[in-house]
């Protein structure tokens, strides 16, 4: 659906984006990742055709000339930084604004309905200046989709938002991907909230793209393990197919290592056994790299 080819951004001879090649597929919910001041906020905007690359090119719908791109956009919404909306408006005189503003329909009262999706059906006549944060970001989201929009953008959405707001968030996106199919890209440097929504992830840092993964990806590079060094590792591995029942278990016999992939494996279980059998224990411990630290990981390289 979208696709940037070794897309540049330079201010000052600084490169806010260098070489940014990234594909973006119909359906998926995106965690696009990097700590603040990474890119993210400028690549969106070269998306939205807010700036212009300084170089590199940007394909919607197998599009790329400037009217072409202009035209595939209008199937598009972003929410930069905050969301836009008139505090001394209601939160249905906001979406009315917005539906004359892109020409929609007043069939079937659009303006009501995403209202209701995102939980503000009942603000009745309180201005939008008198909202929570939550209640602000949630009223940008009913009018980005009012279009009902194939792709939707969202940069930093729950940026101080309490921990109620982050959930009514994340059942907010996860509900119209379900529902709508929208291709959803959300921008963050909070990993793990990313990970309780998105299907797909990009690493991005000092502008440069560093992965790209799918949530299984994610899971396997992340994946706890059990490690044990040992007197023996093939009567260990042994000992532990037959008596705890480990089957995915990974070894360095030159190292006399270890590895037992599982969770519902207990620990000391699997030291009583390989102990009561003759085996001598070094050294055994649960580990595994989290999410933060496998991105710290793509960072440094």
């Amino acid at each position: 659906m979208i696709e940037t080819i070794n897309l540049v951004k330079e201010y000052n001879n600084h490169k806010a984006v260098n070489n940014a090649s990234v594909r973006i597929e119909d359906g998926n919910i995106y965690g696009f990742i990097g700590k603040n001041g990474a890119g993210k906020t400028t690549f969106i905007r070269m998306i939205a055709g807010l700036i212009f690359p300084t170089s590199g090119e940007i394909i919607i719908n197998g599009k790329s000339d400037y009217s072409s791109l202009a035209e595939q956009r209008k199937n598009m919404s972003f929410i930069v930084e905050t969301p836009y909306y008139e505090p001394s408006l209601t939160a249905y005189e906001n979406m009315e604004l917005q539906r004359l503003i892109r020409g929609i329909s007043s069939e079937n009262n659009p303006s009501r309905k995403w209202l209701e999706f995102v939980g503000l059906g009942d603000t009745g006549k309180k201005k939008a200046c008198n909202f929570s944060l939550g209640m602000r970001q949630r009223l940008g989201i009913a009018m980005a989709m009012i279009s009902e929009p194939d792709v939707l953008f969202l940069d930093e959405p729950v940026n101080g938002l309490d921990p109620v707001g982050i959930i009514q968030m994340r059942e907010l996106i996860k509900n119209m991907n379900r529902e709508f199919g929208t291709t959803i890209v959300i921008s963050s440097h909070i990993l793990s909230e990313l990970y309780q929504v998105a299907t797909k992830y990009i690493f991005i840092d000092k502008g440069c793209i560093i992965g790209q993964f799918s949530k299984e990806q994610l899971d396997e590079n992340c994946k706890s393990y059990i490690e044990i060094e040992i007197s023996d590792v093939e009567k260990s591995v042994n000992i532990l197919q037959n008596k705890s029942g480990c089957h995915e278990i990974w070894t360095d016999r030159d190292k006399k290592l270890i590895r037992i992939y599982d969770d519902s494996v207990d620990t000391s279980e699997v030291a009583y056994h390989l102990i009561c059998n003759g085996v001598s224990l070094y050294r055994l411990n649960k580990t595994g790299m989290t999410l933060e630290e496998f991105f710290i990981s793509q960072v440094n390289g």
